[in-house]
């Protein structure tokens, strides 16, 4: 049986009006996708995605950002009732992530990769210029994480 154990990053820009929510281009495909770790043996979710934060946008752990203590939500997909799973089993929580300070801002929007669209364009998987990958969609679909005072 494969599967995969993900934890997923809801950045939220922290002065947009409104809001806004970060994903990362894809250099390669040109996709937009969003900031997600897969879980190593021993991990927990949390975990994970704190050192993933860290290490993908070039933040300090202890000053610029801080993850949700409890995720938002903790989903389980089966291939059987999902056909568009590659794996078996997808095992995903979504946790709310925080930026703190202008430093952390400066380094997330210096990266070209990294890009802000509101709710509704995340909701819609696509924006004018670029399209959301298609596992991103699924899982954004499933966990429905976005409040939705914000569409």
């Amino acid at each position: 049986m494969e599967k995969t154990v993900r934890s997923i990053a809801l950045v939220r820009h922290p002065d947009a009006d409104p809001p806004r929510w970060l994903v990362r281009r894809d250099a390669e495909s040109g996709a937009l996708g969003l900031l997600v770790s897969d879980r190593l043996e021993g991990d927990s979710y949390r975990e994970c995605l704190v050192r993933e934060v860290a290490w993908t946008l070039g933040l300090a752990r202890d000053r610029d950002f801080i993850v949700s203590s409890v995720p938002r939500v903790h989903l389980e997909l089966r291939k059987a009732e999902q056909p568009e799973l590659e794996e078996d089993w997808l095992f995903a929580e979504f946790f709310a992530v925080e930026l703190f300070g202008g430093r952390a801002l400066e380094v997330v929007d210096a990266d070209p990769a990294n890009v802000w669209l509101t709710a509704e364009e995340l909701r819609a998987g696509e924006t004018a210029s670029a399209r959301l990958n298609d596992r991103d969609r699924l899982l954004l679909a499933r966990g429905d994480v976005l409040p939705a005072w914000e569409a």
